[in-house]
This record gives structure tokens, sequence and C-alpha cells, in this order.
């Protein structure tokens, strides 16, 4: 599993490869936990999936950042089930923004106005509505058709087309050959944040504070290239991209 160093009993973990996707990750985590037993290795793809989620729930990084086009009808949309943190809703072909509120203003300027219609003169907003949060309201009721294909590719909109970016929650890993961006940009965050975890789950709170300190300083590391990335407005890793997902 792993080498021993001159110093006592210290494990030195060796990894005879980069770690490139979910298949190597899993091989990294187990040899760098130094645990063979099933009930832990089992546990690894957790391990796993409980890192990313935490660090995706902090990390704001432009890789993270995407556009889908939004399909509203009659004033409400389905909310993206990868959705985060919103940026920006606007029309594509004026880049008008709409306001995001609170559900209670939403529910009051309807009331005030039930007959308004949109144009490009009035305040456009938005709410999520239910108490699961799964639908977007807006007001005054707007429609936005998604494009086809050949109207994306040409540029060839109608108008009505509506434009969310936002934050996305990464597709979840699943066969040894799927990747994302964390693996991709960088893997020692989320290696150390899977060996927290697992650390937490064998009960070894001396190896949850090393893991944890460790995934600390890189995530320091990442967000301080990020905030120079910002000041310096420096190339980002992953170029931004057409939005060309259906909702």
């Amino acid at each position: 599993m792993a080498t021993k160093s001159n110093y006592g009993n210290t494990a030195l973990p060796v990894t005879p490869y980069p770690i490139e996707n979910y298949g190597q990750l899993k091989q990294a985590v187990q040899l760098w936990m130094d645990r063979d037993d099933n009930e832990t290795v089992n546990q690894i793809p957790n391990f796993i999936d409980f890192a990313q989620k935490e660090i995706n729930r902090n990390l704001r990084w432009p890789v993270g950042y995407k556009e889908v086009y939004l399909y509203i009808k009659n004033g409400v949309a389905p909310i993206p089930t990868d959705y985060l943190q919103g940026g920006l809703i606007t029309f594509v072909d004026n880049h008008q923004e709409f306001r995001q509120t609170a559900y209670s203003e939403f529910i009051y300027k309807k009331n005030s106005n039930p007959h308004a219609t949109a144009n490009v003169e009035k305040e456009i907003i938005f709410a999520r509505r239910g108490e699961d949060g799964a639908y977007w309201c807006f007001w005054p009721p707007i429609n936005a058709p998604l494009p086809t294909e050949e109207q994306i590719e040409q540029m060839d909109y109608t108008g009505d087309e509506v434009v969310l970016g936002y934050y996305a929650d990464p597709v979840r890993l699943v066969n040894n050959s799927d990747t994302n961006n964390l693996i991709e940009l960088c893997p020692d965050i989320l290696l150390y944040s899977s060996l927290k975890h697992a650390a937490v789950f064998t009960q070894d709170k001396d190896s949850e504070a090393i893991w944890k300190e460790r995934e600390s300083t890189a995530l320091k590391g990442l967000e301080t290239q990020l905030k120079q990335q910002r000041e310096y407005i420096t190339p980002i890793s992953i170029p931004h991209t057409n939005a060309k997902s259906f909702w």
C-alpha cells in the first residue's frame, strides 16, 4: 500500500500516475489513507462525493459558471437541477437583466397590476415559487422559447430567448473514466478533502486535522489565483463558451 520512511512509522504514499479521472482518484485516496479493509475502502466513493459537494458549496470560480437557454412558459420556468447560485438572467437580444426578489414581492406586484404585460421599458422580476423552490415565477409574465441548434449556429434569434448564467453543481462521478473541473484543475484539493472525510469515518482526529489543514492551504492558494485573475484580467483555464444547454 505505501512505503515507510526512515522517521518512525510515517507512511509515505506512492502514486505512480497523475490523477486524471475518477478511477485514479479512488486509487490515490486508498493509497494515501493506507487502509485495505473493505469497511473503509467501500466508502471511498462517498468520501469523494462528500468532498466534491463540500468544495462546491463554498468555491465560486469561472470554470464552475455556465450559461443555458431558459424555457419560460406563462411566466414560469423550471430551475436547472444543477443550480447552485445565480448570476444573471437576460434577454439574448438586448441583454436586459431581470431582477431576482422575494416571492412576497412577486405576489405584491402581481396583485397590484394583474394585467401587466412585459416590454423593454418595464423591469422584469423573478422569484422562487413553492416550498421546494423548483420553479421561478416572472412578472410581468413572459414566454421564452428554446432556440434550435440551427438558430444558435447562425445567431438567428427571435428576440424572446432568455439566457441564464449560474454556478453549477458538477456532474456526479460514476465511471472510472469520468472527470470534472476539480479533478482536472485542482486534484490536490479534492484528494485532501476526500482524505479528511475518510478520517472522520475512521474517527482518526489527528489525520482529520492534517488533511483539513492541507485542504485549507490548497484552497487559499486557488482563491489567491482567482483573485489575481479578477484583478489583472488574466485568462482563465477554460475559455467561456456560448450557451448550448437546453432546459
